[in-house]
C-alpha cells in the first residue's frame, strides 16, 4: 500500500506542473461583471448594456454570438 501511494504522489507532482504549464498558453476570457440589474424597464423602452469580455491568456480568445 505504501509503494502505491509513494508512486500516486511521484505521478502527481509530474502531472500538475504539466498542467498548469499547458493552460498558461490557452486562451482564458476574464468578465469583471458577470450580472447587470437593470431594475424596472417600461414596456416597449429599450435598453443597452455593455459586458467587457477581456483575454487573460496567451492564445486568441474566439467569442461566437447566438442570438436569444
Amino acid at each position: 500500500m505504501r509503494a502505491f501511494l509513494k508512486v500516486l504522489f511521484a505521478s502527481l507532482l509530474v502531472v500538475i506542473p504539466v498542467k498548469t504549464a499547458l493552460a498558461d498558453g490557452l486562451p482564458k476570457a476574464v468578465i469583471d461583471e458577470h450580472v447587470y440589474q437593470a431594475g424596472t424597464i417600461p414596456q416597449g423602452q429599450q435598453i443597452v448594456h455593455d459586458f467587457i469580455i477581456k483575454n487573460g491568456g496567451e492564445s486568441p480568445l474566439t467569442i461566437k454570438a447566438q442570438p436569444c
